[in-house]
């Protein structure tokens, strides 16, 4: 909040200043990328629950559904999967994302 009082010239609060300390203020508040996605997958696994695993992104399966697709739910839905089902073409974006090291946290 500090870094709010800091937007003044001359003893002269200029508006211009006031945007950048807000859009600052917002910027450092931000999460990190790095909290936002799982690691870069680099193997050649081709399997999406064993680079799922090797990223570490299994924790946040849904660990009370009854099959492996279902467990897969809320990272598709990070993702911009809606009705997921497991099929190929789904199944290949995620791993895609994975392997660019874009897969989103749920």
């Amino acid at each position: 909040n500090a870094l709010l009082l800091y937007c003044r010239a001359g003893g002269v609060q200029l508006l211009g200043l006031v945007r950048r300390r807000e859009a600052e203020r917002k910027l450092f508040l931000s999460p990190c990328k790095e909290n936002l996605y799982y690691p870069k997958y680099s193997g050649s696994e081709t399997n999406l629950d064993k680079i799922l695993e090797a990223i570490g992104a299994t924790k946040d399966y849904d660990m009370t559904a009854s099959t492996a697709y279902k467990r897969r739910i809320p990272i598709a839905k990070a993702n911009g999967i809606t009705n997921y089902t497991g099929n190929g073409t789904q199944n290949q974006k995620l791993i895609k994302l994975a392997k660019s090291g874009e897969l989103r946290r749920p």
